[in-house]
């Protein structure tokens, strides 16, 4: 019968085996990247010759470095990589609507984006000068629907113009179907071009009447 004889002392394969076990480290699992934050409501009108600015607001739960980034950035505009600023000052030769504009920030892991948005460039608003002389504009109430029924819902009017054919960026609304005239104050010298809608007491608004122009000394 085979023995296994022990002389007290524990054998120097069972030693190591023990030092191995004792240093071994304790796996610790990382923490997830959580995402950063963005949010901000950027104004969706810019004026010709005045500044537009909108810096949207970021913040990482983890404190980690954020980054911003844009896409379809207005040409007139400039942006900050650091700060997510967007900023500029649109010339005359520049109105128009600038679509699909994303602004987003990153952690390096994740990213997060404000909606799509656009801005529209017209011209400023034009203020009252001593030197410029009103528009009066006048015109006959409609009295029927585009299908030939009496038109029986009528509740007011809006009056559209600006200075270029077929391009109206301002208008002022009129509340009552009984007023038939409007005066517009306050216009820059030039040729300006007027437009009117028939708007229902449901909100229907109608197609925009003939264009009339007018040229403000």
């Amino acid at each position: 019968m085979n023995r296994l004889l022990s002389s007290g002392h524990r054998s120097s394969v069972a030693a190591i085996l023990c030092l191995t076990l004792y240093f071994c480290p304790t796996a610790v699992s990382a923490a997830p990247n959580r995402a950063p934050s963005i949010s901000g409501s950027p104004a969706t009108t810019a004026y010709v010759g005045k500044v537009y600015s909108f810096q949207p607001t970021a913040s990482d739960p983890d404190g980690n470095k954020l980054t911003f980034k844009i896409s379809m950035k207005p040409a007139w505009a400039t942006f900050s990589s650091a700060t997510g600023i967007l900023t500029g000052t649109p010339s005359s030769s520049q109105t128009g609507t600038y679509s699909n504009i994303v602004i987003s920030v990153t952690d390096g892991r994740a990213t997060k984006a404000l909606p799509a948005f656009a801005i529209e460039v017209v011209q400023a608003i034009a203020t009252t000068t001593a030197t410029t002389t009103p528009v009066t504009l006048s015109w006959v109430p409609p009295t029927q629907n585009v299908d030939g029924t009496t038109l029986t819902n009528l509740s007011g009017y809006k009056v559209f113009y600006g200075k270029a054919s077929g391009q109206y960026p301002y208008s002022v609304s009129i509340g009552s179907p009984s007023i038939t005239s409007a005066v517009i104050e306050g216009l820059a010298p030039a040729t300006w071009y007027f437009a009117i809608k028939a708007i229902t007491t449901s909100g229907t608004q109608s197609d925009f009447s003939t264009q009339l122009s007018k040229t403000v000394l």
